[in-house]
This record gives C-alpha cells, sequence and structure tokens, in this order.
C-alpha cells in the first residue's frame, strides 16, 4: 500500500446569512477568507485511492448590533471540514 501526505493553502469565499434588524430574514453576507488543510490519500491499487483532509477556513464577519444605534461586532470565526473520498483514476498508464 502506497500513501502520500499533503498541504492545501489558499483562498476561500463563503456567503454567510446574518441576523442584522430591519432585514427580512437576514441579510447575505461575503467573505474573503484563508484556506489551511493537512490530508492523507491512501493508493489501494493502480486505479483507486482513499482520501481523509481537514480544513479550516478563516474569515472575519459582522454580528448584529446587541442594541439599536451601535454598530455590529466583528469577529473572527474559524470553520473546520473533514472529507472523506473514493477516487477513481482514469487511464492508470499501464
Amino acid at each position: 500500500i502506497h500513501f502520500d501526505f499533503f498541504s492545501t493553502v489558499g483562498l476561500s469565499y463563503l456567503k454567510t446569512k446574518t441576523n442584522i434588524p430591519g432585514s427580512q430574514g437576514g441579510k447575505d453576507q461575503g467573505h474573503l477568507g484563508s484556506l489551511l488543510g493537512v490530508g492523507m490519500r491512501i493508493f489501494l491499487n493502480d486505479h483507486f485511492s482513499l482520501r481523509f483532509d481537514v480544513r479550516n477556513t478563516i474569515y472575519k464577519t459582522t454580528f448584529a448590533p446587541l442594541r439599536a444605534g451601535q454598530p455590529g461586532s466583528k469577529l473572527t470565526r474559524s470553520q473546520y471540514q473533514y472529507a472523506l473520498g473514493l477516487y477513481y483514476l482514469f487511464g492508470s498508464g499501464k
């Protein structure tokens, strides 16, 4: 069995719905953030492999104010993602 470890670094874009008063059902906000991750891929044979990775997206967002007339709270948030997948390689070159 062959396996590889890898890391992921990049940018991400998230869209969230906030609870800002005065907007019906919340307000959509877009957030640009950083993406960091690590993972492992296990090659089962020439065509199949398993992949597991963990990613963390870090972004800034604004929450609704506690009292009317005050500015909202700006916070740095972190969102983790876990993924497990089965991959099939078309045309292994053999």
